[in-house]
């Protein structure tokens, strides 16, 4: 193998390196945007590392020719090195500025849109716990009210020594002897 081309792969390899540490900062750049708990955020590295390691492997197939060398790994490592050092500081710095400014959005447009709706509905709550409680004492006093109406019901009880009417008004007796 010719030095030029080994120089070349080296390259080619610092480059994938540093296109898969961009790919990493793809995953913290959603961290931020969304909170992960740890067993997510470790689901996503065990991808990464899957997408990282198919990545590797294709690379050295068809740059290569399957010949695994120790600065095609060290390429690799120096690309991610450079580009973490670099770019992805800047990246992420604009990543937080752009994740701030969206959240201002929605706070916004809650603000605007949503947190009105909210009001005019908790409103309406209020207003109809108050109708409904109203209502609740209304239908109370009428059944009350209809009770006193309505007729007792007679019913006639004989006894040996005396008659005795009973007027029963549910569930309340009343006696009178003739």
């Amino acid at each position: 193998m010719e030095l030029t081309r080994q120089t070349l792969i080296f390259l080619e390899a610092c480059l994938l390196g540093f296109l898969l540490g961009g790919a990493y900062d793809l995953f913290r750049i959603l961290r931020l945007a969304v909170p992960h708990g740890k067993i997510l955020v470790f689901v996503e590295d065990v991808l990464y590392f899957c997408f990282l390691t198919l990545a590797s492997f294709i690379f050295v197939m068809t740059e290569n020719s399957g010949l695994l060398r120790g600065f095609l790994l060290f390429g690799e490592l120096l690309g991610a090195v450079l580009y973490f050092f670099t770019l992805s500081f800047v990246l992420m710095k604009a990543a937080k500025g752009i994740i701030k400014a969206v959240y201002g959005l929605f706070r916004l447009l809650y603000k605007l849109l949503l947190f009105p709706v909210w009001r005019f509905c908790r409103w309406i709550g209020k207003k109809l716990k108050g109708f409904l409680r109203k209502w609740r004492i209304f239908c109370k006093k009428l059944t009350v009210n209809l009770q006193k109406l309505l007729p007792y019901r007679l019913k006639l009880v004989y006894n040996k020594t005396n008659q005795i009417i009973r007027r029963e008004r549910f569930g309340k007796k009343k006696c009178k002897q003739k």
